[in-house]
């Protein structure tokens, strides 16, 4: 780990429940910087740390879709499960939950990006600054269909989201 991804590479679990990856809390477990497409689908990806996204760090991607993923016990000082910066990036049908930072974007941590997270839940995160289950800055963002509940931010709020420029 990391496993980087190249462009136009899409990865295909079988379920969650039958292909996890985990870090073993070693590094993020995903890395897709300045690509133009990708696909991963059907995987658990667990234990993941990291100082920029505990599971997963998407920087500069054109297009980025996370279908049936679920992120748990995930831990980075920006972006716990999953850190993303200038990309464009759909998540859906997907689970976030349980993963922490010492910073800032329990669950997930968005700057400078279009996301839209679709029929998915953002669960039990915790962030000891901003945002325990997302942090959205400068950004595009629409929740679809989506379940924020029982995330927890420390002394700079937004237990659910924080929210800073964002339309």
């Amino acid at each position: 780990f990391p496993i980087i991804i190249p462009d136009y590479v899409n990865i295909n679990g079988d379920n969650q429940e039958s292909t996890i990856l985990d870090a073993n809390q070693t590094s993020n477990i995903f890395l897709m910087n300045g690509i133009t497409s990708n696909y991963l689908s059907n995987l658990s990806l667990i234990n993941g740390y990291q100082q920029y996204g505990g599971a997963m760090h998407i920087n500069s991607t054109d297009s980025t879709i996370l279908s049936n993923i679920s992120i748990t016990n995930s831990e980075a000082g920006y972006g716990g499960g999953i850190y993303c910066n200038s990309s464009n990036v759909i998540i859906t049908n997907s689970t976030i939950n349980n993963n922490i930072s010492p910073g800032l974007g329990g669950g997930i941590y968005v700057l400078n990006s279009n996301i839209i997270i679709d029929d998915s839940d953002i669960i039990n995160n915790s962030a000891e600054g901003r945002g325990g289950g997302l942090l959205s800055e400068e950004n595009h963002l629409q929740l679809i269909n989506s379940e924020i509940i029982g995330n927890f931010s420390g002394i700079d709020g937004g237990g659910g989201m924080y929210i800073n420029e964002t339309y």
